[in-house]
């Protein structure tokens, strides 16, 4: 999901470029608050930006500028998408669509492609692609308009990742040569670091299509020639992707240019929050290689180092929640003074009065319900979507272990996080080799399985396996996988 993000924190650069000036103390007050959320979302900080954001939707509603609350509903969606809280997110772009001014299409795309993404990472992928659709028929009207056609560009990325994922390359080749069209077409100067990534990821999308390492590698150059141009020294996310590029071909290359992604971000002081798999995957290559001490070593960090994001995540994903939970509660109050104040004029008024406020209430009532049963549909929604998700992302393990994909164990640490630190917790000195087998048993995958999805003979995992009941203390009279399964599931 990483080129989802870098897409989504376009999408927030171009909102906040795309807003008028302020003109009444009220707007000026609001743009300031949006203005130190953005700055907390360049930090990293989603729990001081989620605060920011919804001070700002406070003073929106409270003054009624339609305009403004729709800015902040799109900064919490945004926000919301970050923390994993689908359903939040989605509420907030409803409400986002519902404030945004008439005619105002360009800001009711940016909320339909978050939209999209929020269902995207949900499994449903029949409506991601359904709203990214609309956003380019309607995005495409307007191709003098650089708001538009950055957001053209953005919708367009979600598609190819979403067809890459499906392996359909005609779909990704179409829809990826729109992306380069709109992007050369703006001043290299402004997007030379959005088209050396850009080249990178064309290298796998090439690879993958033709088997051509020469055009692969063309392209890889011509991203750090545009780098080297512009005089940018940091090089962490292109050394990233040739690590990722010669995974499967060249151990010692791959291992070179991953060791230089870290030393190039921790020189710069860079977060690696979205490329820690890179710890693992240098752990993996040095598996590989025989050297046991460096194997966990790099294995260490990556567990000490997803624990601190995770700590961080759980402790802003609580932050939201309660905070999302008091501003229902305040709306909730406000109503109820309201009616309070309404049934106190109703029982001091004539029998004239009386009955438009029965009809009042009778009309309030029907609102209700419907707004109800609006709540109760997403409800169902998000739950079969959820289900949905869980089967196609087993699935997805399946497939990664049968083809013997280098990102297996990376997939599957991600699908269950408590896995690396369960089985660390049992012996700390299991190799990446044994933790991949492992996991290929908890999936169901039998021995003999295993010897045929990795090509390698039916007695060397016999002689893994047999090695892991002795690591692990698994009685011979247990059943192996039964065992595995119930263990990692006990948290």
């Amino acid at each position: 999901m990483n080129s989802l993000k870098i897409i989504l924190a376009f999408l927030l650069i171009a909102f906040s470029a795309d807003t008028a000036s302020a003109q009444t103390k009220e707007e000026i007050a609001i743009d300031s608050l949006l203005q130190l959320c953005d700055t907390q979302i360049n930090d990293g900080n989603d729990k001081g930006a989620f605060y920011y954001a919804l001070k700002a939707s406070s003073l929106a509603n409270q003054y009624n500028i339609q305009e403004k609350m729709a800015e902040c509903y799109f900064s919490l969606c945004l926000l919301s998408y970050n923390m994993g809280l689908n359903s939040e997110s989605l509420a907030y772009a409803t409400k986002g669509k519902k404030a945004s001014p008439p005619g105002n299409e360009l800001t009711m795309s940016k909320l339909r492609l978050l939209e999209s993404a929020v269902f995207w990472r949900m499994g449903l992928e029949k409506q991601a692609l359904k709203l990214a659709y609309i956003n380019v028929a309607t995005l495409s009207q307007y191709p003098d308009k650089k708001g538009e056609r950055l957001n053209l560009r953005n919708t367009c990325e979600l598609i190819t990742s979403i067809y890459t994922k499906r392996e359909q390359h005609d779909s990704v080749k179409k829809y990826n040569q729109i992306v380069k069209s709109l992007l050369f077409s703006e001043p290299e100067a402004e997007m030379y670091n959005t088209i050396a990534d850009f080249y990178s990821k064309e290298a796998f999308i090439v690879y993958e299509r033709s088997q051509n390492i020469d055009s692969a590698l063309t392209l890889f150059n011509k991203s750090l020639a545009i780098k080297a141009k512009y005089h940018h020294s940091s090089l962490f996310s292109e050394y990233y992707y040739l690590g990722k590029f010669y995974s499967d071909k060249n151990t010692a290359k791959s291992l070179e240019y991953y060791l230089k992604c870290v030393a190039d971000a921790e020189a710069r002081n860079i977060n690696l929050f979205d490329f820690l798999d890179v710890y693992l995957s240098i752990s993996e290559l040095y598996g590989k290689m025989g050297d046991l001490a460096n194997e966990k070593k790099y294995l260490s960090l990556y567990l000490k180092k997803t624990q601190v994001v995770n700590d961080q995540h759980k402790k802003s994903t609580e932050y939201i929640l309660s905070a999302i939970h008091e501003q229902n509660q305040e709306e909730q109050d406000k109503l109820r003074i309201n009616q309070y104040r309404i049934l106190g004029i109703a029982g001091g008024s004539i029998l004239l009065l009386g009955s438009v406020v029965f009809f009042f209430y009778r009309n309030k009532q029907r609102r209700q319900k419907a707004r109800f049963t609006e709540k109760l549909e997403e409800k169902d929604l998000t739950v079969e979507g959820l289900n949905k998700r869980v089967n196609e992302t087993f699935e997805e393990l399946v497939q990664l272990a049968k083809k013997n994909n280098p990102q297996f164990l990376v997939r599957f640490q991600e699908v269950y996080p408590d896995f690396l630190k369960k089985m660390m917790m049992l012996n700390e000195k299991l190799t990446v080799a044994e933790l991949t087998i492992v996991a290929y048993h908890y999936l169901g995958f039998t021995t003999k399985d295993i010897a045929n999805y990795t090509f390698k003979a039916l007695r060397t995992v016999e002689g893994v396996r047999y090695r892991l009941r002795k690591k692990l203390h698994v009685a011979p009279e247990e059943n192996f996988i039964l065992w595995i399964r119930n263990y990692i599931d006990s948290i």
